[in-house]
């Protein structure tokens, strides 16, 4: 638990660092513009990123990958704090604040409801759970989940360029689909650094030792594959950071690879069979207390409040918004931190031209020649 929260930590404070780079290099002047490569804070924010995630890998070695699956929100307060910090992204004590402690309760729940008993397999048994039904479910859904996140972001942007406006729950779920594609890369990479591991383990102790490990074929598929997905999901992440805050960037991300992680610890791993009706039950409630966290984070980040006020007013949503400096993709204001302003209504673009270049802030272009697929 302390190795995995500790990653958390490390990849909210890469993540941020990363931001907090490419907004003082979106500050300069055009021609003095420095690529990633060579910004020293990007390249430390993004060392941290990787190692972190490296580090909470290790984790996996002691616990079930149920129990771990939840901690991965530690990584929600982790992002709160080094995005007010370190990018000056607003955090308000009565919105935010009391998200964060909801997501808490739910994550303490998880854990003491959570499968304790940690098993290992050698190739014969793990390749029995490799041709279960929940195992080819999961490995079947998962990659249909990332294709159909890039073909719904795909739609959005040409969405946005065909209307030249969009509305806010548009601009919101496109902002969300830049953390929900890394957490579901990321839930895959923790169920194959958990098969990994087990088959490590399972060899060793069955099958002679090291020689027995590396006589694996499919360990060293299952390796392969692992390379594979942390390479897109670190990928993906630096993609989202360029365009996206990074509070919502990695609050969509940890809330998503909790959920495919936990999915798969269910359906892969089999941790299912270890409940009991007392855990399962505390375990799904703890799990919707956390996420319901996340929705009110959502809800309160995102603004949509104020599209349902009776009053009209937006200041009590927005009053820890104000001061805030909008992000983008290609260095235009994002409406997502903008209280639905009137540039956004089809007259305005109408009447003025100009601003239907400012509002179609998405360059397909930049943004899918980042992309790793």
């Amino acid at each position: 638990v302390a190795i995995y929260i500790t990653g958390t930590v490390g990849q909210s404070y890469g993540a941020n660092l990363q931001r907090f780079s490419l907004n003082q290099e979106g500050s300069k002047p055009e021609g003095q513009r420095r690529p990633k490569r060579h910004q020293p804070l990007w390249v430390r924010g993004f060392a941290s990123l990787v190692c972190a995630g490296i580090f909470m890998s290790f984790a996996l070695f002691f616990a079930t990958q149920t129990q771990i699956a939840p901690l991965q929100l530690f990584l929600f307060g982790g992002n709160f704090l080094f995005a007010y910090y370190l990018n000056g992204e607003p955090f308000n004590l009565r919105t935010d604040g009391a998200a964060t402690a909801i997501v808490a309760v739910g994550v303490f729940l998880c854990l003491a409801a959570a499968p304790k008993n940690n098993h290992t397999q050698d190739q014969g048994e793990m390749w029995n759970l490799m041709v279960s039904a929940s195992w080819i479910s999961f490995a079947v859904c998962s990659p249909c989940t990332i294709f159909g996140l890039l073909g719904l972001q795909k739609f959005l942007v040409a969405e946005q360029e065909r209307r030249c406006y969009s509305e806010a729950w548009r601009t919101t779920v496109l902002h969300m689909t830049f953390g929900a594609l890394p957490g579901v890369m990321g839930g895959i990479n923790i169920t194959l650094t958990k098969t990994l591991f087990s088959l490590i383990v399972g060899q060793y102790e069955r099958h002679g030792g090291v020689p027995g490990v590396f006589e694996s074929p499919l360990l060293w598929v299952v390796a392969c594959a692992l390379v594979t997905t942390y390479y897109l999901e670190m990928s993906f992440i630096v993609n989202g950071l360029e365009g996206v805050s990074a509070i919502i960037v990695m609050s969509t991300f940890a809330v998503t690879e909790m959920t495919t992680s936990t999915l798969g610890g269910l359906l892969c791993m089999h941790d299912y069979t270890q409940f009991v009706l007392w855990s399962a039950t505390v375990f799904i409630f703890g799990s919707l207390i956390a996420l319901g966290g996340v929705v009110l984070m959502a809800w309160f980040r995102y603004g949509l409040e104020a599209n349902t006020s009776a009053s009209g007013k937006q200041e009590d949503v927005y009053d820890s918004l104000e001061n805030s400096t909008p992000l983008s993709f290609a260095g235009a204001p994002s409406p997502s931190f903008l209280p639905f302003d009137e540039v956004s209504k089809p007259s305005e673009i109408t009447a003025n031209p100009a601003a239907c270049k400012e509002v179609t802030i998405l360059d397909k272009e930049a943004m899918y020649k980042r992309s790793p697929l």
